[in-house]
């Protein structure tokens, strides 16, 4: 979804994807922050008016009852701006995770093992070792098919380089 940011605190949906509209049984193109449920707003205000202060992303792992059923998403707001100056619109995604899928490590606000809502936190070293496991796995399966060229310290990703065009 994408807000049209309208002064310093209204903030009105000028994209709604099909896949939330689907989610949620409806579009919201149109509306503001103030036709969402109170409980909504409280949370999405503030996030929204910190984005704005800081200029910096903001991202978190919520699970709520909608419509009586408890859902989890991931979910990360990204400002945007026309003139590079002004915050004009709220880049957000959203996604919504499984019932048996964790949430990303990164996303868990409280340290590893601690409880917030009566449930542990997974320990995050879990994953790194998770991700060593995946590394030596790739690592063991590389070829030797590499091109001379690429002995000599040149890179051929495919990865957008700093600073390069887009």
């Amino acid at each position: 979804m994408i807000f049209e940011v309208i002064g310093d605190d209204d903030f009105v949906y000028s994209y709604y994807g099909q896949s939330l509209a689907a989610a949620f049984g409806h579009s919201r193109l149109g509306a503001t922050l103030d036709d969402l449920p109170e409980e909504q707003r409280a949370i999405l205000r503030p996030e929204y008016a910190s984005l704005l202060r800081e200029r910096l992303p903001v991202a978190r792992v919520y699970t709520a009852d909608f419509s009586g059923v408890m859902r989890t998403w991931e979910r990360l707001a990204l400002p945007m701006s026309s003139d590079g100056e002004t915050i004009d619109k709220i880049l957000v995604a959203a996604y919504e995770l499984p019932p048996d899928e964790p949430p990303c490590a990164a996303l868990i606000p409280a340290a590893a093992g601690e409880e917030t809502d009566g449930t542990a936190t997974p320990d995050p070293e879990a994953f790194a070792d998770e991700d060593a496991e995946t590394d030596a796995i790739a690592d063991a399966e590389t070829d030797d098919d590499t091109p001379d060229d690429a002995e000599d310290g040149e890179s051929f990703s495919t990865e957008q380089k700093p600073g390069a065009p887009a």
